[in-house]
């Protein structure tokens, strides 16, 4: 039946008409909402939200199946049309993806461009002061699950990872692990992204890690050490873009995903000479690791497994919440004052958010 969708989209209007239009009679029926309208009010009190805000604290107080409403709401455009709320796309077989990967605005080439020359200009300064850098470029879960997407993604984002990673080789003069062909390769044996979540998963960290197993030659000097992963106790983890669609008791129409992580953790087996006889007990580690909540977590063990990859020590700088920029500012600003001597650097940068305004990406970071 052709009509079949503007027929529902119709009778869910209408119902949310009649019955929003039925809770409104009644919340103004209410004591406090009646007092509020009739009280005398300044003018001015009309204007800033005093009224507005006592009417819609009585909704919130005498409307207790509001959230239960959204939730059937939710739950309804779910099943009948295989969507959820803005900032989350639906795939197939339960899995979940990030709205911003198939965002592609008229600014977006200027602001990838802006982000790569800022990228190439601390990688510059860096040089400067015989700091090693490797970048830990990690791909869209969207470009790594194609196949789970149930709507193609901007034609632009074809392609994407890989001409980013050649512009910035070009800039940076150095080499780039592609770490798009090892996850795509991975992807075949597990889950190397989390279904429900924006981030990777412990077996796609790994992978990564490994990727990375070869960077700094010019450590040779530093003695090895060998670092034994330890698996933790499962950790139920309800992923982040389940946030966006807001099923509440109806979250059983999502199909069945993973839904344990096995977090690990590194501990030092062995370790060279000076290690053991002391000599570098109190030294700082040689190598940072600055990035996003794909590194800062510790839920996806990346830090651990690049510890064991790299048999170095890593000081974790990584943060939450702010994107790949701003935490490599600050660390830029201690090196500056002399707080930190590291020589080398792994920068984890999701290509995510290089096609964002490098201004306003603390307040759009997840």
């Amino acid at each position: 039946m052709k009509n079949f969708p503007v027929l529902v989209n119709a009778g869910v209007m209408l119902v949310l008409l009649l019955g929003g239009g039925g809770m409104s009679v009644y919340v103004m029926a209410t004591s406090e909402v009646r007092t509020a309208l009739l009280k005398p009010y300044p003018g001015f009190d009309y204007v800033n939200g005093k009224l507005t805000s006592t009417i819609e604290g009585t909704y919130k107080d005498e409307l207790p199946l509001k959230d239960r409403s959204v939730n059937l709401l939710n739950a309804v455009t779910l099943a009948l049309f295989e969507e959820g709320r803005k900032g989350v796309v639906v795939g197939s077989a339960g899995w979940l993806f990030s709205a911003e990967e198939y965002d592609w605005t008229p600014r977006s080439a200027q602001n990838l461009a802006a982000n790569i020359d800022a990228i190439a200009k601390t990688a510059a300064r860096l040089r400067a002061w015989g700091i090693g850098l490797e970048i830990a470029l990690v791909p869209e879960k969207a470009d790594i699950y194609a196949t789970l997407l149930r709507r193609p993604r901007p034609e632009e984002h074809i392609g994407k990872y890989e001409a980013i990673r050649q512009m910035l080789m070009a800039r940076m003069v150095t080499d780039v692990p592609d770490l798009r062909a090892v996850l795509l390769a991975g992807s075949t044996d597990g889950d190397v992204y989390f279904p429900t979540d924006t981030h990777w998963s412990v077996e796609g960290a790994g992978l990564a890690a490994q990727a990375l197993a070869g960077a700094f030659p010019n450590l040779a000097d530093v003695p090895p050490a060998h670092y034994a992963l330890t698996t933790q106790p499962p950790v139920h983890h309800d992923g982040d873009l389940l946030n966006f669609l807001e099923l509440g008791p109806f979250k059983a129409l999502l199909p069945r995903t993973e839904d344990e992580v096995v977090p690990l953790t590194a501990s030092v087996e062995s370790a060279g000479i000076d290690d053991l006889l002391g000599d570098g007990a109190a030294a700082a580690p040689d190598i940072l690791l600055v990035g996003t909540s794909y590194s800062a977590n510790a839920l996806w063990s990346f830090e651990p497994q690049l510890k064991a990859a790299l048999g170095k020590d890593v000081l974790n700088l990584a943060e939450q919440g702010h994107g790949p920029f701003v935490p490599m500012a600050k660390t830029l600003q201690q090196i500056e004052a002399g707080t930190l001597h590291p020589r080398a650097m792994i920068w984890e940068i999701p290509v995510r958010y290089l096609d964002d305004d490098i201004r306003t990406q603390e307040k759009t970071a997840i």
